[in-house]
């Protein structure tokens, strides 16, 4: 279950376990959470408001790396703990824009990801482009382009192979 408190609880199990100490609840520290592994032990979101990771074994948060002044959307982790996605605007004015970022959560680094697609199905680069969901393994990704009301309105999902730096178009919605 993810909820807006830093506890988590696994339904199955009855197991819950808290994000966050009681040293940073006192301090006034807070937590949100985007998505968390088949096993409970790492989960992605925010923390103070800025993108991290947290797993058992580094015994909480840790910021993920990110422009400075910026702050992306983390959505999603592979069930192996290494990598998350999502976006970031391409600057702090650009708040329409995206551009899709994948995360090493082994480095806390962002990867630029290479052989993604550039234009829609309708030629364009209306410069949004996300990543929304990643395979357990870490090695396919989904992801979404042209997905504003803006208009061509021309959403445009695609899954691409982080390994291979290619991509294959599943779905295309014209107005």
């Amino acid at each position: 279950e993810i909820t807006n408190s830093s506890v988590v609880t696994n339904h199955e199990t009855g197991v819950s376990f808290d994000l966050l100490t009681q040293e940073e609840k006192d301090a006034g520290h807070t937590c949100r959470i985007s998505d968390i592994n088949e096993a409970g032990t790492a989960a992605i979101g925010s923390y103070d408001s800025k993108s991290a990771y947290w797993s058992k074994e580094n015994g909480g948060w840790r910021l993920l790396e990110m422009p400075e002044d910026r702050e992306g959307n983390i959505t999603a982790m592979s069930d192996n703990g290494k990598f998350a996605v999502g976006s970031i605007p391409p600057s702090a004015d650009d708040i329409y824009k995206e551009e899709a970022v994948i995360w090493d959560l082994t480095t806390g680094k962002m990867i630029s990801p290479e052989g993604i697609p550039e234009l829609d199905m309708q030629h364009d680069n209306q410069e949004q482009n996300r990543f929304t969901d990643i395979s357990p393994d870490g090695r396919y990704i989904l992801g979404s382009m042209s997905f504003s009301y803006v208009y061509p309105i021309a959403l445009f999902s695609y899954i691409y192979d982080r390994e291979e730096k290619t991509y294959h178009a599943i779905g295309f919605t014209p107005y």
